[in-house]
């Protein structure tokens, strides 16, 4: 029996986004926000300089894939579902829960 996993190829390929290195590199995404943003070299970094690096480089990976399904979307003219829960348009139970928490 022939494995199909050969034939299917990886999500990241299909999508043209390949892994990016966050760290360990000269071009890391993680060292240029160090670098670049918060303006300090990597040894002198505090925890909150660590936290905003961190967070621009998934920033940065999380646009790029979304800017990329967003055109493969409207390349392929894919339906949308959108969802509204009836929970968040009860006025009298947001006031009644609110009162509970003063």
């Amino acid at each position: 029996m022939k494995s199909s996993s050969a034939s299917i190829p990886s999500p990241l390929a299909c999508c043209d986004c390949g892994p990016v290195k966050l760290s360990g590199d000269s071009n890391a995404l993680y060292e240029r926000h160090v670098a670049f943003d918060q303006v300090v070299s990597e040894t002198e970094t505090t925890d909150r300089d660590k936290f905003e690096a961190i967070a621009r480089a998934v920033r940065d990976l999380l646009s790029q894939r979304w800017l990329k399904t967003e055109q493969t979307s409207q390349q392929c003219n894919v339906k949308r579902v959108y969802y509204l829960s009836m929970e968040f348009l009860l006025g009298r139970a947001l006031a009644g829960r609110a009162s509970f928490f003063l």
